[in-house]
């Protein structure tokens, strides 16, 4: 798994502040995400993998649950009221805290509208099985 230094070691110090400056920010305790009013707008109608939206929350949360090593999924609903979801491809660990991000699909945007969304994490394996079984 990179480390955020290593991603950002990548990018210049403007991309940089950018990304910090619209992170999502989910709090560990009431789970609510604060979203900055940059990003309130998640982009045009229609748009394919044009945006991401960064995420970054406490590395540990609730009954000592380690996010770093858990399979991170974005649930939604868009304007027009369709239901998918995104898995997460890229936590990293950036201090105590997790950083991720959601690239929106042509179907997060499709509509015009409200986009409700989610996060979920959980680990892989037995419970996990069962679960869904």
């Amino acid at each position: 798994m990179a480390t955020v230094d290593e991603l950002f070691a990548t990018m210049t110090n403007d991309e940089i502040d950018d990304i910090r400056d619209s992170m999502f920010i989910i709090n560990p305790d009431s789970r609510e995400i604060s979203i900055p009013e940059s990003e309130r707008v998640f982009g045009v109608e229609s748009d394919a993998n044009a945006e991401k939206k960064y995420f970054t929350c406490p590395r540990i949360v609730g009954n000592s649950v380690d996010l770093s090593v858990c399979f991170i999924r974005i649930n939604y609903r868009n304007a027009n009221g369709d239901v998918d979801s995104y898995l997460v491809q890229d936590v990293t660990v950036d201090g105590d805290n997790v950083v991720f991000s959601w690239e929106l699909s042509r179907k997060v945007t499709m509509y015009e509208g409200v986009i409700d969304f989610v996060v979920c994490a959980g680990y892989a394996g037995r419970d996990a099985r069962r679960a869904s079984a």
